[in-house]
């Protein structure tokens, strides 16, 4: 029987998208009444929403005022950085132990669902299918702490950056994703983490220069 979500949960879930998808502005003032009042419940779960987002590092509370979007420093990014790489590289590895046949093709099908999209589909909603992968991809290792570090840490990239690789199309290709799938399959550690280091590697080297980040590759 599926779990049931509460209250507290669901607006947490509907803030989180809405943070990052972009609808606050970095100087917005998220308030508990706001929140409140635009999902229809009291203030308890509004509040409790907004301290776990605080928790994820989504948010800052500004004491007596409200919530602000959390500002990220270049050290804050470098380690945002390094963790996802750690994490995805840790995921793969265990994946190729532990993922079944079957765990492989529903990724590769998913890689396959990618070549029916348009290029300008693909370049629209790359932010989008990218996490998916990732998280998919972490799945397979079969640790769900993993795979919700991985998504709270992407969730936290997209925010620090408030940079859309989507807009530049050269910037990464969801073809990288067959790649690593294959490697998956084929059962070669080796390979697939270095597929997966150069791939973060190559989108966060695409970041602007006012940016540090880590090279691993």
């Amino acid at each position: 029987m599926p779990r049931r979500i509460s209250m507290t949960e669901k607006v947490t879930n509907a803030v989180r998208l809405e943070i990052t998808s972009g609808v606050y502005q970095s100087d917005t003032l998220i308030t508990e009444i706001v929140v409140s009042e635009k999902y229809g419940v009291s203030k308890t779960p509004a509040r409790e929403a907004l301290n776990q987002l605080c928790a994820e590092g989504l948010l800052e509370k500004i004491p007596h005022k409200g919530y602000l979007l959390k500002r990220y420093s270049a050290v804050d990014l470098e380690n945002l950085i390094q963790f996802r790489y750690i994490l995805e590289i840790n995921a793969v590895e265990i994946a190729i132990q532990v993922a079944s046949n079957q765990d492989i093709a529903r990724l590769r099908k998913m890689c396959d669902q990618y070549d029916e999209l348009s290029e300008e589909e693909a370049i629209n909603q790359y932010i989008a299918l990218n996490r998916q992968f990732h998280i998919a991809l972490s799945s397979l290792a079969k640790n769900p702490f993993i795979t919700a570090a991985l998504a709270n840490t992407l969730d936290q990239l997209k925010l620090a950056l408030s940079v859309d690789v989507a807009e530049n199309p050269g910037a990464v290709k969801l073809v990288d994703h067959k790649e690593i799938v294959e490697a998956i399959a084929q059962r070669n550690v080796e390979q697939a983490r270095a597929l997966v280091g150069r791939f973060v590697d190559n989108v966060h080297s695409r970041l602007p220069d006012r940016w540090g980040y880590p090279r691993y590759f």
